[in-house]
């Protein structure tokens, strides 16, 4: 079943979509951000670049 929920990156790059998907979009500075939102999947650390998460808490 699906939940109508849909991912929040950016479908040309597979990144996560600022300021929607970070997590701590106030974060200054911006990068590193330490963790992944749910919906954007990965972590981003630098502009262009972000990492899927090692662990996922339950």
């Amino acid at each position: 079943m699906t939940m109508d929920a849909t991912g929040k990156y950016e479908p040309s790059a597979s990144l996560p979509a600022f300021p929607l998907s970070y997590a701590e979009p106030d974060r200054e500075p911006k990068y590193p951000q330490r963790y992944a939102e749910i919906m954007g999947g990965r972590i981003p650390l630098a502009e262009g670049y972000a990492v899927m998460p090692e662990v996922f808490a339950t």
